[in-house]
């Protein structure tokens, strides 16, 4: 029964590891406990050719799953397959589906399987379904589930706030957004006071950011400076916390504060500009990430870096063609058109301040790099998903000009 549906699990094009899994719970189905005999060793995401797979349906793709823990594993399958390998959010939605039609009534009551159903819907972009899970999870009684549901949870209160925001939107439904943004900071500064960690300060940081982008919408410059200035202190909060534990996600606080400061300060004559030991930690952190284990964020991030620098020395006009180099090398591997609007949405909540302070060619410099972001970001996505990226090399850092005088300001 083992080697029937291994090999024939292999013949569909499936992974080994997913050719293991159904294998060792056919057998298990079968009695005894020889099902745990076999071991298997290999790369896990290997597949006998590469014919396209076969289109399976949700039932004979998850027909194995017959246990608690294979319905854990397949829940995580899912939710890794719509993070990282690109698989169609309506085809997650329809496996999601089948597994809630056999499972939700029996074993959604646990805290784990509710909290794993959760992860999924949210991978597959369905943040209602998530948010409805991990709330059941939390209310689970058998108390199984993470702290990281509480987590999640604040973080999708913030992350659905601002999509339910048009964009012209009336005092009512910008004042609504803020409200459940500041609902989820407070219980983000709940947790906190529990344990300060790297994410529940990045997930701070992030609220705050939303907040900066309502208070833009709604045309408060004062507010929103006052968001961003929050930003800052919670992502150098994370910051500090990986660099004193080790953390390899160092680079992922360290940016987005350093994006923070560019917003607040690039382009004004009193600003000495990100710190140069600042800049280092993020680029060997991003290195290093590339190196152990490559992707997007890691490898886009090193031309991200750059950018940060030519904006912070005012070079973005000296700077634009590497960049846009750097862009397209990356661009030519992945292709992926919800990855490239997040990092020209990046962009866009840096540049607005600093174009009003910069020079006629900073200025057009700018515009182009975010019409050709912007361009990648409305490519169609291949049929197939992408191969996996390989490390790139992040555009040369541009000459900082002479240090101009700085002018006297009014505090």
């Amino acid at each position: 029964m083992f080697a029937a549906t291994f090999y024939g699990a292999l013949r569909r094009n499936e992974r080994f590891a997913d050719a293991v899994a159904d294998a060792r719970a056919a057998a298990m189905k079968e009695g005894g406990n020889t099902w745990a005999a076999y071991q298997c060793y290999g790369d896990p995401d290997w597949r006998l050719g590469k014919m396209r797979p076969q289109q399976q349906s949700a039932a004979d793709e998850l027909a194995g799953v017959g246990t608690a823990d294979g319905l854990v594993n397949a829940l995580v399958s899912l939710e890794v397959k719509s993070r990282f390998q690109g698989a169609p959010a309506d085809r997650q939605a329809d496996r999601l589906r089948y597994l809630e039609a056999r499972f939700a009534e029996s074993w959604g009551g646990s805290g784990r399987i509710a909290e794993a159903f959760g992860a999924a819907w949210v991978a597959a972009a369905d943040l209602d379904r998530g948010t409805a899970w991990y709330e059941r999870a939390l209310g689970a009684r058998d108390g199984t589930a993470s702290f990281k549901v509480l987590e999640q949870l604040a973080n999708l209160r913030v992350r659905r706030a601002l999509p339910s925001v048009p964009g012209v939107a009336g005092a009512d439904a910008l004042a609504g957004a803020r409200a459940a943004i500041l609902d989820a900071v407070g219980q983000l500064k709940g947790l906190k006071a529990l344990q300060t960690t790297v994410e529940r300060e990045n997930l701070l940081g992030s609220a705050y950011k939303r907040l900066a982008l309502l208070a833009a919408q709604a045309g408060d410059e004062a507010a929103e400076a006052e968001a961003i200035a929050q930003m800052v202190v919670y992502y150098a909060a994370g910051e500090r916390i990986a660099k004193e534990t080790g953390a390899p996600d160092l680079f992922y606080p360290a940016m987005n504060r350093m994006a923070a400061e560019l917003a607040l300060h690039a382009g004004r004559d009193d600003w000495e500009g990100l710190a140069p030991e600042a800049v280092a930690a993020a680029r060997a952190s991003l290195r290093a990430k590339t190196e152990d284990d490559p992707d997007f964020w890691s490898v886009v991030g090193e031309t991200e870096l750059a950018l940060y620098e030519a904006l912070s020395a005012r070079a973005l006009a000296q700077a634009l063609r590497p960049l846009r180099e750097a862009y397209d090398d990356v661009a030519r591997r992945v292709t992926s058109s919800w990855l490239w609007k997040s990092v020209r949405d990046q962009l866009d909540f840096i540049l607005p301040r600093y174009v009003t302070r910069a020079s006629a060619a900073e200025q057009a410099a700018a515009r182009e790099l975010r019409e050709h972001l912007t361009q990648l970001a409305a490519r169609e996505e291949p049929a197939a998903a992408p191969e996996p990226v390989a490390a790139a090399r992040a555009p040369r850092k541009p000459k900082k000009p002479a240090k101009k005088r700085p002018r006297r300001v009014r505090r």
